[in-house]
């Protein structure tokens, strides 16, 4: 099966690809093995009808979702179907802009991160989800130390994708031994996760934004290589991708070494390429993506500016960066607010005192598959 593609219903092609790219849409009339109509609000001057065709492949589980309008803006709406229909490696092939992952800790989470959009610019939203390590741990109470298996991981990860159309990478940390990682990429990519990335280094894991560096150990480059030429062999299609989580920056390693470790992961059959740093400034990240752009092309870059927060889309694609990923956004303002909630409650000793705080309960009813909006 491709990556990012789940063989799924025309009746869940509708409600989870369709129905989150069109908020405007007022309800289905017809559920059709081969076709399905609706009523669209695209045009508040008069209403419209789309025929919605579904094509599934049973080979591969791509879907193919075309869309018929008489409309001016038909092409543009053809495209933003697209892209719910597109795993990772078909949205890197479709342009060469910057692709913003959300951090997603649950299928409640991944509702919420499809259905945004930008207030400036209503047509930008998030490109896709992240399966953090961190944010799983810390939703069970655990430390980020991999007492969470994969395994564990990937079933939960499967109840995500069941109600949304978004790819996924997925925080492989270490990918643990050579044999553990090649079942780990045997079942994310059969899962529909479009990406595993894993960091070079060895040992208990340590979440890498510590302050200690001391507790890091880097693997050795031959070792790791190879780790990554044994996933590339357990893939069952090429949509599927392994990305290098390059951890020198975060050690104190020189930029060359970095260099070298990068062209060594490339060669051995990595997709893509994360450079991870803890620093507050991004310069240092900025030359190294400017660095590995031209020595590596077509290699898609991938970043994370959890600790440079002001860093701008623009500056990582001037830099060469393909992937954007905030690693942790979701579960770190569900806390704050979480933490908000209680205190006003016990505070104001009524709920009244904690609505501000809360979303309506309309809202959980409009997110939820099958629930009535407002």
């Amino acid at each position: 099966m491709s990556s990012g593609a789940r063989c799924i219903s025309p009746r869940d092609t509708l409600q989870h690809r369709i129905g989150p790219v069109f908020p405007e849409i007022q309800g289905l009339m017809t559920h059709q093995t081969g076709s399905s109509t609706l009523t669209s609000g695209l045009d508040r001057r008069a209403r419209l009808s789309a025929t919605v065709t579904h094509d599934i492949s049973r080979r591969n589980g791509l879907i193919t979702v075309s869309i018929e309008l008489g409309h001016e803006g038909a092409k543009m709406v053809q495209a933003r179907l697209a892209r719910y229909s597109m795993g990772l490696r078909e949205l890197l092939d479709e342009s060469p802009r910057l692709l913003r992952f959300m951090e997603c800790h649950s299928p409640l989470a991944a509702m919420v991160i499809e259905t945004s959009r930008s207030e400036t610019h209503p047509e930008a939203g998030f490109d896709g989800l992240w399966s953090s390590s961190l944010t799983d741990s810390s939703l069970r109470g655990l430390p980020d130390q991999e007492i969470v298996s994969m395994y564990e991981r990937v079933v939960f990860a499967r109840e995500i994708l069941a109600v949304s159309a978004l790819p996924m990478i997925m925080d492989g940390d270490t990918g643990g031994t050579v044999e553990q990682f090649m079942d780990t990429v045997r079942r994310t990519e059969r899962s529909g996760i479009s990406a595993i990335v894993i960091e070079d280094k060895v040992g208990t894991k340590q979440n890498s934004l510590l302050a200690d560096s001391s507790v890091h150990v880097l693997a050795d480059q031959d070792d790791f290589a190879r780790k990554i030429q044994k996933g590339v062999e357990a893939k069952a299609h090429p949509q599927f991708m392994i990305v290098a989580r390059l951890e020198g920056l975060i050690v104190g390693l020189p930029v060359e070494e970095v260099l070298q470790r990068a062209a060594a992961f490339v060669a051995a059959g990595a997709d893509a390429l994360l450079v991870h740093s803890k620093a507050r400034d991004p310069r240092e990240v900025l030359d190294v993506g400017r660095r590995l752009r031209e020595t590596h092309p077509d290699i898609p870059l991938i970043a994370v500016p959890t600790t440079y927060p002001s860093v701008t889309d623009e500056e990582l694609r001037e830099a060469g960066f393909r992937i954007v990923i905030y690693a942790n956004h979701m579960l770190r303002a569900s806390v704050r607010a979480m933490a908000q909630v209680s205190t006003a409650i016990l505070t104001g000793a009524t709920l009244e005192a904690a609505e501000p705080f809360c979303a309506p309960v309309e809202d959980l009813l409009a997110l939820s598959v099958g629930g009535t909006s407002r």
